[in-house]
């Protein structure tokens, strides 16, 4: 049986500015430093059965908290998504996603 998975994320940078009166300046606004990225993807078991786990598992560089999205394809060519974060601890940021595959 053949099961395609396609990984994405998106980091998303968030930033506000402080509520300020109409007397006061605006801030200076810098670009934030651009930081290389990276993702990895591994599947478990590498054979996929019928009614057995499989469980898609990966590291995220840098180190932060963001949300990953999941793309199933299935033999029969219909698609669908899963979302899960990764979790960030001492030695990386981390996520893992389990299911049973049902064709």
């Amino acid at each position: 049986m053949s099961l395609f998975i396609k990984v994405t994320f998106l980091a998303v940078l968030m930033a506000s500015l402080a509520v300020m009166s109409s007397a006061d300046a605006l801030p200076n606004l810098e670009a934030a430093e651009k930081v290389p990225t990276s993702i990895t993807c591994d599947v478990s078991p590498r054979e996929v059965n019928l009614g057995l786990d499989v469980t898609v598992s990966g590291g995220i560089t840098p180190f932060i908290e963001v949300p990953v999205t999941l793309t199933f394809i299935r033999p029969d060519g219909i698609s669908f998504q899963r979302f899960t974060w990764t979790d960030v601890g001492a030695w990386g940021s981390y996520y893992s996603y389990t299911f049973t595959p049902d064709m």
